[in-house]
């Protein structure tokens, strides 16, 4: 710990001297530098420190031999004690699944209704999105007629003063001759 201290004291010194030289970049770059060290340093020495702890709680401490042979035999009788279970047939395989035919068959019935429901629902939206579309190329239709009508108006009235002008052209031609 007092090593620690004392390259935690040596970094700050470091910066110090650094930064009265104007050395900003190079001082940031050594400081991550020191500060990534002296974290791996202490990591490391943590590590070890719980591994070393780790080691002497659960090191395998050896046993007199008549422990060993006690525990030896309490193993073998209950070894003896307990019968390996019969391998199942599919008789209780096939009854297990006769019992949970209810669940499964309300598990479908509920999936069932649940895709009906979700796909008229679907169409549903389907529907409307339809009925939006056709709304508005309706009106994109009816705006295009709109504007045939209006520039098929402006055209005509423009014929007309054209027209017009040309009368009074042609008669005050005909008044000069």
């Amino acid at each position: 710990m007092l090593e620690m201290k004392k390259e935690v004291a040596e970094l700050f010194q470091m910066k110090k001297m650094m930064l009265e030289r104007k050395e900003r970049k190079t001082v940031t770059m050594q400081t991550k530098k020191m500060k990534k060290t002296l974290m791996l340093k202490t990591m490391v020495s943590k590590s070890v420190l719980v591994l070393v702890v780790l080691l002497l709680f659960h090191f395998p401490w050896p046993m007199v031999n008549g422990f060993d042979e006690d525990a030896q035999q309490n193993e073998e009788d209950l070894e003896q004690a307990t019968p390996e279970p019969p391998e199942p047939g599919w008789g209780p395989v096939h009854m297990a699944a006769v019992r949970q035919g209810p669940f499964w068959a309300a598990a479908e019935l509920l999936f069932l209704s649940l895709f009906f429901w979700f796909r008229r629902r679907r169409a549903a939206m389907r529907q409307r999105a339809a009925a939006q579309r056709a709304e508005e190329e309706a009106r994109r239709r009816k705006m295009e007629i709109e504007q045939r009508r209006r520039r098929f108006r402006r055209r005509y009235n423009d014929l007309k003063k054209m027209w017009r002008t040309m009368k009074t052209v042609k008669k005050k031609m005909a008044r000069l001759f």
